[in-house]
């Protein structure tokens, strides 16, 4: 399809156009489209800008370490298959084990609490892996066939409420006890 060609070039006229006006968020999500899938799930998923990244690093660190190379590392993951699964994979085998189960087990062990995943037994992971996408999202619902069999016993109150996630005192952190190491 010859159009898919200047869509990104489309997206990034977009978006310097509503750079004055957007939100930051808003400015983001038109960057994000300009990008492939693989530029996008790394670019989505950056606190820090890509620009901004490299200059963090020693000097000798960042000779040892090619530009791109996030980018390089979630190939693997975005070959074959369609987006959402691709997506799917590599939170699962990146962003996961090394950011959010991290954060949770060090969290509870803190609080002197167990935390269970159930639904990353690896015999549920590698069964739902295998799903077509339409299964898991439809319609900008996500997790549709949970949802639809977790109807048969729970609530619609409980399986539809909005998401709650945990966002660590990170700002009184560092007003607070941690002002000093800043």
């Amino acid at each position: 399809m010859p159009y898919l060609k200047w869509t990104p070039t489309l997206w990034r006229a977009a978006e310097r156009a509503v750079r004055p006006v957007a939100s930051p968020r808003i400015r983001k999500a038109l960057r994000a489209a300009s990008m492939d899938q693989t530029e996008r799930f790394v670019y989505v998923r950056s606190v820090i800008p890509t620009s901004a990244r490299r200059d963090l690093l020693r000097a000798d660190v960042r000779a040892e370490i090619p530009r791109g190379h996030l980018v390089a590392r979630m190939e693997q993951h975005f070959t074959g298959g369609d987006e959402l699964n691709a997506v799917l994979r590599a939170d699962a085998l990146e962003w996961l084990p090394d950011d959010l189960l991290m954060k949770v087990d060090k969290m509870s062990m803190l609080a002197s609490l167990e935390a269970r995943v159930p639904f990353l037994d690896y015999r549920i992971v590698e069964l739902v892996s295998g799903f077509p996408a339409g299964w898991k999202y439809r319609n900008g619902k996500s997790k549709v066939l949970l949802k639809s069999a977790a109807e048969k016993v729970l609530p619609p109150g409980i399986i539809h409420r909005p998401k709650h996630g945990f966002m660590p005192p990170v700002r009184e952190w560092l007003s607070g006890g941690l002002r000093g190491f800043m």
